[in-house]
């Protein structure tokens, strides 16, 4: 079970390190990961679209 403790431990994007650990990754990395998401998310869209209702049409898993 995740505690507010253990919150207090993830990375944080104002944290240095992150921002270390970020600089080591390319663009091309970056790029490549964030096709990978889309593609992901298109297939999940596509496979609950099954699901939508008159109401949920308007919204999708993007924002």
């Amino acid at each position: 079970m995740t505690t507010s403790s253990d919150l207090k431990t993830s990375p944080n994007p104002s944290d240095e390190r992150w921002h270390a650990l970020s600089a080591t990754i390319s663009s091309e990395s970056t790029d490549v990961f964030g096709q990978w998401v889309s593609d992901q998310l298109k297939e999940l869209e596509a496979r609950l679209g099954d699901f939508e209702s008159p109401r949920s049409v308007c919204h999708n898993l993007r924002g």
